[in-house]
């Protein structure tokens, strides 16, 4: 036996099949399939064919070797491939012979790696791919190189039942070399690691972001303790001619992330979320715990230690059954993980926890980063308060306070309410601490919330708002339709395109260097009812102060029906009516959720009052025992709904508002309400949603009210 070579040889099929089967496998289903062989991946592979771990590489460039003669060293494998292709047109599924050969071609570029000595470059791939294969190469023949497309077809052909194609050349390097370092830039260890930055960025499943726009927030995260990156993994980052190729590796697998991650031991793990109520305008609290329950996770028992949860799906909802409520708070100060058989559940502890209010759970829920313009609370220990007080006094809107006391909460935290980010910090490094508190603009133009139809489409009246960005600090003039709607100062902001009166038709949005065009449809219509001036609407009639459907279907109504006495039609996202027709008749839809024994809901003129029951099946008790949404109910209001009041047990009573509340008018609306309406105007409750301003509008509610009362008497 000659020196270096393993005791027992295997050959090249053998090995060639064992590689299939390991990264083309079941696990690979509609999953990135990387041919990521490295030395690691070697010695995971080679006790499938009775070869000690430590002989794995050895054993299998002598294999590769083997098919190699002298003068045509890759014939035997062109004609293998040649045979095989005519195979797999009646067996699709038989793997390929050549995976071997491309395995060893990426074995050389995981290789890639300085060496002084022997005055090699970390570029150098050809040297060592004559390692590898025993040759003297300067370049790879071109039909080796068509290999890679050969393996991607035969992926695409079984609609990713062996994984998803990943050897792609975008022309950046030469075709020889960028292929193989594409399978082996960010090895399997880093890749079960970007979850992680995907949760950190606050990008969401199967969001499609191109390249360019995940570098710099790469390059960001890799300085940050959050990223678990290999040693490697971090040298790829911080390297300005591999973090590009690092970015699209990213992005591919962000457009097919299921919201899971991979914990420490390889199992799946979901996230456990913070729901915080507020009550008493900030003097008390609630926390609760719900386990995250997507598809993937079972239910049954989960456990933290000697203690078993046993979990259970919310009807109707993406969470399990809340846990206890003593969990929340140790959950805070340590955080908690569950485990099962293949599954994890964590609430990763934090010193800075925003949570955002759209949520079907009611309350505020935690989430990973803030969104630019959204409101949100947040839960900060009192050593961190000073640090994000200072932070939120230069970059948020006024208006958030601190609240006055923290019964309900952990003793060493506290809350702030009422949170609105509306500037990016790009000046001053933030600390790692408040780094939540960030949002992470993509530079571009990008399309947020509005009525949308497809794919850069959106209806009429249901415009989205455009959140603008660039990576330089430059200032930013926004066109739309080739007129200046904005000015940027530090090239980021929102514009506001529901305020600018666009029709139907396309549009493009200009900031500085970058254009997107987007397209507006008004609701449906049809050619004849178009060309005879009339558009397709639903038509209601007015019956006191009630509006009643008169079309099953979308009728043509030109302005002439439309100008009658009692009659509108309903467009898409727009009210055809008389201008001049009476304000109560209009009408809302409000969602009220459970948890209150009835609603009360007042629009700005006295005597706009309406009550509503939320009708649930199970009693009131056992719902409030188990932490459950107490039913759901969308109601009409025949007229123009400002305000809900909810009157729950013991007769507690809570106001919140219903979008963006006008002021009161002092013009009654139905003399025969009046009284009711009186009763529930001027009354100044303890539990106010919403903010300071909200406050000041309900103060105009209370002094018509009391102006009506005086007049009375």
């Amino acid at each position: 036996m000659q020196r270096g070579q393993p005791e027992q040889q295997v050959d090249y099929e053998a090995w060639n099949q064992a590689l299939a089967e390991y990264f083309y496998g079941p696990a690979a289903a509609h999953r990135p399939a990387y041919l990521c062989v490295d030395t690691d991946s070697l010695r995971k592979i080679a006790p499938r064919l009775g070869v000690a771990p430590s002989e794995a590489e050895e054993s299998f460039v002598q294999a590769v070797r083997s098919w190699m003669p002298r003068r045509r060293p890759f014939s035997g494998f062109l004609w293998a491939a040649r045979q095989w292709r005519r195979q797999v047109q009646t067996d699709p599924t038989l793997p390929p012979p050549f995976v071997g050969l491309l395995g060893a071609l990426v074995l050389a570029a995981s290789r890639m790696h300085p060496d002084p000595a022997l005055q090699i470059g970390s570029h150098n791939y050809y040297h060592r791919l004559g390692e590898v294969l025993g040759l003297e190469l300067r370049q790879l023949p071109d039909p080796v190189t068509h290999l890679w497309n050969n393996l991607n077809e035969w992926l695409e052909r079984n609609n990713g039942a062996f994984g998803q194609p990943t050897a792609q050349w975008h022309g950046e390097w030469f075709r020889h070399i960028v292929r193989p370092m594409s399978q082996c830039l960010l090895r399997q260890t880093d890749r079960e690691k970007l979850p992680d930055f995907f949760r950190w960025a606050g990008l969401p499943p199967h969001e499609e972001i191109d390249t360019d726009s995940l570098v710099a927030s790469l390059q960001r995260w890799v300085r940050r303790t959050t990223c678990r990156f290999s040693d490697q993994g971090k040298a790829v980052l911080r390297d300005e001619s591999l973090v590009r190729r690092a970015a699209a590796i990213a992005g591919l697998e962000l457009r097919l992330w299921d919201g899971l991650s991979i914990d420490v031991h390889g199992r799946r793990r979901a996230t456990i979320d913070l729901r915080l109520k507020v009550f008493d305008r900030g003097y008390r609290f609630q926390c609760d715990l719900y386990p995250r329950a997507p598809d993937g996770v079972p239910d049954g028992p989960y456990r933290k230690g000697d203690h078993v949860v046993e979990l259970h799906r919310l009807q109707g909802l993406p969470w399990f059954q809340p846990l206890s409520s003593d969990l929340a708070h140790r959950a805070l100060e340590q955080g908690l993980v569950l485990t099962g058989e293949a599954c994890a559940l964590a609430f990763l502890p934090g010193n800075v926890i925003p949570l955002g209010g759209k949520s079907d759970l009611g309350g505020w829920l935690s989430c990973d980063r803030v969104n630019l313009g959204e409101t949100y609370a947040v839960l900060c220990r009192h050593e961190h308060s000073a640090a994000v007080e200072e932070y939120l006094q230069q970059y948020a809107k006024e208006g958030w306070r601190r609240a006055p006391g923290n019964e309900g909460l952990p003793p060493s935290w506290n809350c702030i309410l009422d949170v609105q980010v509306i500037e990016i910090a790009q000046r001053a490094e933030v600390p790692e601490a408040l780094d939540c508190l960030v949002p992470l603009v993509y530079p571009g133009i990008q399309f947020r919330g509005g009525l949308k139809l497809d794919t850069g489409t959106w209806l009429c009246g249901g415009e989205p708002e455009v959140i603008i960005a660039t990576a330089e600090e430059i200032e930013v003039t926004v066109e739309v339709d080739e007129r200046q709607v904005a000015h940027l100062p530090f090239g980021s902001g929102v514009v506001d395109l529901p305020g600018l009166g666009l029709g139907p038709g396309e549009h493009e949005i200009r900031a500085g260097i970058r254009r997107r065009r987007f397209e507006l449809r008004a609701g449906r219509t049809d050619r004849v009812a178009r060309s005879q001036g009339m558009s397709l609407g639903h038509t209601f009639h007015r019956e006191g102060r009630h509006l009643v459907p008169v079309s099953l279907f979308p009728t043509p109504a030109d302005q002439q029906s439309l100008a009658q006495e009692g009659t509108v039609a309903i467009e898409g996202a727009r009210l055809w009516g008389v201008p001049d027709e009476p304000a109560y008749w209009r009408t809302s839809r409000v969602v009220l959720r459970g948890g209150c024994r009835y609603y009360v809901i007042l629009g700005r003129q006295p005597g706009e009052i309406a009550k509503y029951t939320v009708q649930c099946e199970y009693p009131y008790w056992f719902v409030r025992q188990l932490g459950l949404l107490w039913g759901q109910m969308t109601v009409e209001v025949p007229f123009n709904a400002q305000w809900v009041i909810g009157v729950g047990p013991k007769r507690r009573k809570r106001l919140c508002p219903i979008g963006i509340p006008a002021p009161a008018e002092g013009t009654v609306a139905d003399i025969d309400q009046l009284a009711e309406w009186l009763r529930w105007a001027r009354k100044g409750y303890r539990a106010v949603g919403g903010t300071g301003a909200w406050r000041d509008v309900w103060e105009t509610y209370r002094a018509v009210a009391s102006a009506l009362l005086e007049d009375q008497r």
